[in-house]
């Protein structure tokens, strides 16, 4: 996978605000500089020293660094260097990571975001689905509607939030989403319930006997469906309840159903735009008519023409950012 920058906020500092106001944080950097006296010399801030704790211990014991850190403040900046260094099987630090009882669901995401930012990349989709899908949805949910008004942000959300484990079967990954959407108990994840259902019609036919897809290019597109629906749903879980849910359902199929490919980015922060938009059925109308542009078999110079001219009767001004627009719209 290429990499990416990904992330909308710093996590590595979303993370210390999380774990710094624990009970026994007060005289952390004081407990730390008695662990290593010269942390007292090489750093002015509580989290300088617990990164420098984090590398000395992981230097020195490396996986065993895990076992070692005095508090669970340290254990993050530890699970974040090992997942950044690699001194330490990948794949090792992601499962010894979900296994952890000492952090909670939401700090471990944290870690994961926070290494993502680091190496500009995005963590295997194994790594990702160790921790269960309802944290990560909520996480995804948080992002997207701290998200500013407007919609040219640029910085992407991980839709690593909203994957799934690929050694599932099938039919466990379409129960799984439809326990997800049902667990969110609102009308637009009632009314996305129907899309499941169309998933399961357009692949259940290619699956094998043991529960698994005869070929690759099945595998990988129920990948892209599945983890898609859900990151559009997460994208405008906050809709305000002025918005036209209709209006919405029917932008999320048609980016959905016509956009074969994963890096829907571009459409996704529009869509969190959208929805906390009271009014917005224009809005709606003018994104409708951009997927019917995108999906339609024209050369790229005249699709984005198309866009232009409908950017500038619609009175909306989404195309100025699109620098990399063969890609984003999933052309070659």
């Amino acid at each position: 996978m290429p990499a990416t920058e990904v992330l909308p906020v710093k996590h590595e500092q979303l993370l210390s605000g999380q774990t710094f106001n624990t009970a026994g944080g007060k005289q952390l950097s004081e407990r730390l500089v008695n662990l290593q006296p010269d942390l007292a010399t090489q750093s002015d801030s509580r989290a300088e020293a617990i990164q420098m704790t984090a590398r000395n211990l992981v230097e020195k014991f490396q996986f065993e660094a895990i076992e070692k850190s005095p508090t669970k403040e340290v254990l993050c900046a530890v699970f974040l260097e090992c997942l950044i260094t690699h001194c330490v099987p990948y794949s090792t630090t992601g499962k010894k990571l979900a296994e952890t009882n000492a952090l909670s669901g939401a700090e471990k995401v944290h870690i994961l975001l926070a290494s993502e930012e680091k190496l500009k990349l995005l963590h295997s989709a194994r790594i990702w689905s160790r921790i269960p899908l309802s944290i990560r949805l909520e996480e995804a949910k948080n992002l997207f509607q701290r998200l500013p008004d407007r919609p040219e942000m640029d910085n992407e959300i991980s839709v690593q939030l909203t994957t799934f484990n690929p050694d599932n079967l099938v039919k466990v990954s379409l129960l799984e989403i439809r326990q997800t959407l049902n667990s969110q108990n609102n009308e637009l994840s009632t009314q996305l319930l129907s899309d499941v259902d169309h998933i399961e019609k357009k692949f259940i036919p290619g699956v094998k006997g043991n529960g698994h897809f005869l070929d690759n290019n099945a595998y990988r597109d129920f990948i892209i469906y599945t983890r898609k629906l859900l990151y559009l749903y997460a994208a405008c879980s906050g809709y305000s309840q002025k918005a036209d849910i209709a209006e919405l359902v029917s932008y999320i199929r048609a980016v959905h159903y016509t956009i074969h490919t994963d890096n829907i980015w571009h459409i996704a922060k529009e869509l969190a735009y959208l929805s906390k938009q009271p009014g917005s059925i224009d809005y709606c109308r003018y994104i409708a008519a951009v997927a019917n542009i995108l999906k339609a078999p024209a050369p790229v110079a005249l699709q984005f023409e198309e866009l232009k001219q409908l950017s500038d009767i619609r009175g909306f001004a989404l195309l100025e950012r699109w620098q990399g627009f063969p890609s984003v719209a999933g052309y070659p």
